[in-house]
């Protein structure tokens, strides 16, 4: 006690201010978890959480200060023990990754997935594989789902269709998506042994390898024909790069020997990759657009804020900002560029309204009998056939897909009544639609379109094709697809207490909070920058029709920017 005492004593005495700051970062962090493990219980106790709000919130404070004051010792014993092994900000870092390390990464881990994709061969067909594939059949496209990944699937299906039919073609599509995960994540593995020196951390990152080969998700998304798993590699790549921006403004550049010029083309190559990935991320999905708009606008403000400071960040800034704007151009111009070749209908607003629809369905379910007739009506028309009916607290698809959207009007006005009217009930349909991403004990995600018999946690089903284009399974390892299939579908992972953490995509956000929240402790601001990018990439997921593993896929393989830590930021 008397040591507790002494360490804060000591931090008080040297830095009032700093104390004062970290105590209240971590009654923030400790308030917003300690709010979404209460909140999250009393959704799936009672299936509303809103009106308990006025009671929830102070108790939140009361629990999350505890929690701060926990975080506060532990940070004063780290000043108590901090000498020269924290002090890393001025060693020199190579500027290149290892290729040696590049390659056997990516070939070990490509190695560990295979049996698995023979044991889902030739892939698994599920999501929106079958409506992006019959797109290509009939020849009438849609920008519903990424045209650029609708046309690899249907060149892989063309290629081989002659030769080995629909089978070969999909098991084409399968190999040539593990080879581009595989590379991106020996890249990975590269570039965090390029910026790590600590044994500590370096075991961290062989974990992270061991997961990304091992973990069953990861093989599995790596095997499934659905837009996000490629998505998501560009995201890793996005935000390491961005992070390397940071690390230029505070690195030693190694002179000696010609380094300069190896600090300008590893600059060059940087802010290249962002911006082609930037333009990646867009055409392979539709939400990236909007992360990176808002990560752009709250740079250029910060720009503007500092804009009389001259210093090496605030220039890489100007570039950054640069590279991003025109990632963003390039990608609006090759999704423009093919709908126009394709002659692709625009897809329904329905998906950006998926929480609207949810909050009007939920009101019209629980209150239609003290609704006036104006606003009943006025919702029958949006929704025909009672369409709300199907309502699912964590799913809109049932909903929105009987939805009339032929007066947009209407649909804004009846949902701003219904907002005005039933607060308490339009926030209680927002977060069981997002539960998911937020509550760490939270089921609904492995269950949202059941359990067993391909769906799950993931999905595993075949979906149904036009004839003469069915996906016909030949498992090699039926052994190993059974195993993988209780674990997946079955979520037979439930039932172990410990292993059930690693599958909630949840677990996985709040890393990337903590990955905020100590940067932020340490003063290295520096991580807000890919730190942007995902806040706004979560914001999009959370206004959308479900929480899916898939849709959270860029956090679970994102973690790794915790482990490489802010030693060179």
């Amino acid at each position: 006690m008397k040591r507790i005492q002494k360490t804060l004593k000591n931090w008080i005495d040297t830095d009032k201010r700093d104390f004062i700051r970290t105590f209240l970062l971590s009654e923030g962090f400790g308030f917003c978890l300690c709010l979404s493990l209460i909140t999250g219980y009393r959704l799936d106790r009672y299936g509303e959480a809103a009106k308990d709000f006025p009671v929830l919130i102070p108790l939140s404070l009361i629990v999350g200060t505890v929690f701060a004051l926990t975080l506060q010792l532990l940070w004063g014993f780290q000043k108590e023990r901090k000498n020269e092994t924290y002090l890393l900000d001025n060693r020199i870092i190579s500027k290149s990754v290892s290729l040696r390390i590049w390659l056997a990464a990516s070939v070990i881990i490509l190695a560990c997935w295979i049996p698995v994709w023979l044991a889902y061969y030739p892939v698994i067909f599920a999501y929106d594989a079958n409506t992006q594939l019959s797109q290509v059949i009939s020849g009438t496209y849609s920008t519903h789902h990424p045209l650029l990944h609708t046309l690899w699937l249907g060149a892989c299906m063309k290629l081989l269709y002659d030769i080995g039919g629909i089978n070969a073609g999909m098991a084409l599509y399968a190999v040539t998506q593990m080879i581009v995960m595989a590379g991106i994540f020996g890249w990975t593995m590269a570039e965090g042994f390029r910026l790590i020196n600590r044994r500590g951390r370096q075991i961290l990152l062989v974990i992270y390898g061991a997961y990304i080969a091992l973990f069953p998700a990861n093989p599995m998304l790596a095997v499934s024909a659905t837009k996000d798993v490629v998505f998501s590699g560009l995201v890793l790549v996005f935000v390491l790069l961005l992070r390397r921006t940071a690390e230029m403004g505070c690195v030693e550049t190694p002179d000696a020997g010609g380094g300069g010029n190896e600090a300008g083309s590893f600059e060059q190559r940087t802010y290249t990759g962002i911006a082609v990935s930037a333009a990646l991320m867009i055409a392979f999905r539709n939400n990236a657009v909007y992360a990176l708009v808002l990560m752009t606008a709250v740079l250029t403000v910060c720009r503007l804020i500092y804009r009389f400071k001259q210093s090496n960040a605030v220039k890489n800034r100007n570039k950054l900002l640069i590279c991003i704007a025109t990632g963003i151009l390039a990608g609006l111009f090759v999704t423009g560029g093919l709908k126009f070749v394709f002659h692709a209908e625009s897809g329904s607003p329905r998906e950006a309204l998926s929480i609207p629809i949810q909050q009007i369905a939920r009101v019209r379910v629980l209150h239609a009998g003290s609704l006036d007739p104006e606003t009943l009506d006025a919702i029958d028309r949006i929704m025909p056939e009672q369409a709300y009916e199907l309502y699912d607290p964590h799913l809109s698809d049932p909903v929105k897909r009987l939805m009339n959207m032929k007066d947009p009007g209407l649909f804004i006005r009846t949902w701003i009544r219904i907002c005005a009217g039933y607060p308490g009930d339009c926030l209680d349909a927002w977060l069981l639609t997002t539960e998911g991403a937020w509550y760490i004990y939270d089921t609904s995600v492995n269950e949202i379109y059941g359990t067993g018999g391909g769906f799950g946690y993931l999905n595993t089903d075949i979906r149904p094709m036009p004839e003469g284009f069915e996906i016909k399974p030949v498992s090699a390892f039926p052994g190993l697809r059974e195993v993988l299939e209780r674990l997946t579908t079955d979520n037979a992972f439930q039932g172990i207490p410990g292993l059930r953490l690693i599958f909630a995509p949840s677990v996985y956000v709040w890393l990337f909070f903590v990955y905020i929240y100590t940067g932020l402790v340490k003063r290295k601001t520096a991580v807000l920058i890919p730190g942007l990018f995902m806040l706004g990439l979560l914001i999009t997921i959370l206004m959308g029709p479900a929480i899916l593993v898939r849709y959270m896929y860029p956090f679970m393989i994102s973690f790794v920017l915790f482990i490489t830590g802010y030693d060179s930021i």
